[in-house]
């Protein structure tokens, strides 16, 4: 059976990977973010409006083709290699960090993609600056299914941050979306603060340096289970 191009180009998107793992570092007079997430994540509702017969316009960072009548997204390579930072902003907006309801803008400092199965690890905030230094020789073709994408986003603050809360509202349109297991780990002492959010995480996570608010904390062994899969 032939399937139809009227179908919606984001269901098209395999999500070979539905966790989201972000790193929050503290400094001074700032906080760094290092932040995992499959590539699908970030493009799969910008996919142009098809039109009859004709292949839709590509998603920001990809390319369409059609393989055995299915709609399938390419990661344009060359496209990351010129402007990689645009990727990383793409998820800058979708990532609201607040303080004091106040939402504050990051700066991209870092971005890498890395084939699903061969990624290097996340489970820590070591494992997670060591992948973003580390590039990966990726040839094409790569599926966006196939593709995570690590980045560091700064964000300034007027001091030591006590409490913030995160939330993403990106809404790609990705079957089982609302599967997505999101793991935040939070530096501001020495023992990290682990929380757990499922879904698209629209809903604020609250982290506090004092107390683990109403999320509750992973057994660490449980932790690195999920994050290395």
């Amino acid at each position: 059976m032939i399937l139809s191009l009227t179908l919606s180009a984001s269901a098209h998107f395999l999500l070979n990977l539905n966790v989201r793992v972000t790193h929050v570092e503290h400094s001074v007079d700032n906080l760094r973010v290092f932040m995992r997430t499959p590539m699908p994540y970030l493009v799969a509702d910008k996919v142009g409006e098809q039109d009859d017969d004709a292949l839709p316009d590509a998603a920001p960072f990809t390319t369409n083709a059609m393989s055995n009548s299915q709609l399938v997204h390419f990661v344009d390579l060359q496209a990351v290699m010129s402007d990689p930072n645009g990727l990383g902003q793409i998820a800058e907006g979708g990532l609201h960090l607040l303080i004091d309801d106040h939402r504050l803008r990051g700066t991209v400092e870092a971005v890498r993609l890395h084939r699903v199965g061969i990624e290097p690890g996340f489970a820590t905030l070591a494992e997670a600056q060591q992948a973003v230094d580390t590039e990966t020789a990726l040839t094409p073709p790569l599926f966006v299914g196939d593709t995570i994408v690590d980045l560091v986003l700064h964000y300034d603050t007027d001091g030591p941050v006590q409490s913030y809360s995160i939330a993403n509202v990106l809404d790609p349109g990705l079957p089982d979306q609302d599967q997505t297991a999101n793991l935040i780990l939070d530096y501001a002492s020495d023992t990290p603060q682990i929380f757990q959010s499922r879904g698209l995480m629209t809903d604020p996570v609250e982290v506090q340096q004092e107390g683990y608010g109403g999320f509750l904390s992973f057994v660490w062994e449980g932790t690195r289970h999920i994050l290395e899969g």
